[in-house]
């Protein structure tokens, strides 16, 4: 068990997540941080998204972004959900959704 905590990614913490990379048969299938930040701030959707860093102890191990529509209190998602290449397969990832309550 780790003891993970989730994170806004802010000006303190986002150099360190953009450490973060997945294997290069993933990078298909979610953005890296950079662009989940660009996202979130130029807004290219009618969603608005918040990103967020996965800590254990005081190490980055994984991020993602919540997707949401507006004064809505069902439309939510999960997305660009990843666990740093080095660290997937020890449990991180299926910890972390649990703390997400999914």
């Amino acid at each position: 068990m780790y003891d993970i905590c989730i994170k806004e990614i802010t000006k303190d913490n986002w150099e360190d997540a953009f450490e973060l990379s997945v294997h290069e048969s993933q990078k298909a299938f979610v953005p890296n941080v950079a662009e989940s930040l660009a996202f979130a701030y130029i807004k290219p959707w009618d969603e608005a998204l918040d990103p967020y860093v996965l800590y254990e102890n005081n190490r980055i191990v994984g991020a993602f972004y919540i997707s949401y529509t507006p004064d809505s209190e069902d439309n939510y998602w999960i997305c660009g959900f990843q666990i740093d290449k080095a660290l997937q397969g020890k449990g991180y990832g299926k910890q972390s959704l649990k703390l997400l309550n999914l």
